[in-house]
Order: C-alpha cells, then structure tokens, then sequence
C-alpha cells in the first residue's frame, strides 16, 4: 500500500510537462529473486484522487485512462466488503 497523506500544509505539484497536462503513473518492479521472475504478473491499481482544492478529479482521470487503452472498472467498495463478508 502506497499513499500520500493529506495536510493542511500540502501544496499542489507542479506540471511536468505544461503542453500536456494528463495524468502520469509510474510502475516499477524489483526483482529480489532470480531474473524475470515477475515476467508477465499481472496486477492492479486502485486510484483515489482528491484535489486540494476540493475538485473532484476522478471523471477526468478515467477518460483519459480510457482514451489510452487502459481497462478502467469502477468498484463500490461497501458493495464488495458485503459480498465478501456475506460469503464468509
């Protein structure tokens, strides 16, 4: 679990690249065992986006997710803690 926490003090990055202004993400791996043992891992990346000044990001960042190929699902996390405790 990777996070950033939120403060009073938390100021707003700068834009790396001001002509494009999209939403980046960096993935890296590390390999602690033998080489190209995590080769063709899947994963996920759960996304929580609150802008500091109250924005809601969200919409923006999944369309542009979107218009770059990326599968994009939605998930109710109540819905999902009830399924799974009501399957437990």
């Amino acid at each position: 679990h990777i996070g950033e926490s939120f403060t009073s003090r938390k100021r707003a990055k700068a834009i790396l690249n001001p002509s494009n202004t999209q939403w980046g993400m960096s993935i890296k791996t590390i390999e602690r065992l033998k080489s190209g043992d995590g080769q063709g891992v899947r994963f996920g990346v759960v996304v929580t986006l609150k802008e500091l000044n109250g924005v809601n990001r969200i919409e923006d960042f999944i369309q542009q997710a979107e218009l770059r190929g990326w599968l994009v699902n939605r998930l109710q996390v109540e819905a999902q803690v009830d399924l799974f405790n009501s399957l437990n």
